[in-house]
């Protein structure tokens, strides 16, 4: 019975990750969509953050290694640009 309570709740658990996962994909698609160079690094990074919090969680290091080398260009890409 315990037994079964946590392959449930992991269940749920992982569920909720995943949805977390699909929203920084999101939010990454939406951001290439934008003309404007500085919101699309802005909602990009958004985004990044989203996926760096999802591959730690899920043990994922190219993912977060991948998204903290993005989030670090465009956040010197807008630091050059102001």
């Amino acid at each position: 019975m315990l037994l079964e309570f946590f392959f449930v709740y992991l269940y749920r658990i992982m569920t909720l990750i995943e949805c977390f996962g699909y929203f920084g994909s999101l939010i990454v698609v939406i951001s290439f969509a934008i003309k404007d160079i500085r919101k699309l690094r802005i909602l990009n990074i958004i985004g990044c953050c989203i996926f760096v919090v999802y591959g730690s969680v899920c043990g994922v290091t190219p993912v977060v290694v991948t998204n903290v080398s993005v989030i670090l260009m465009h956040t010197y890409r807008l630091y050059k640009s102001t």
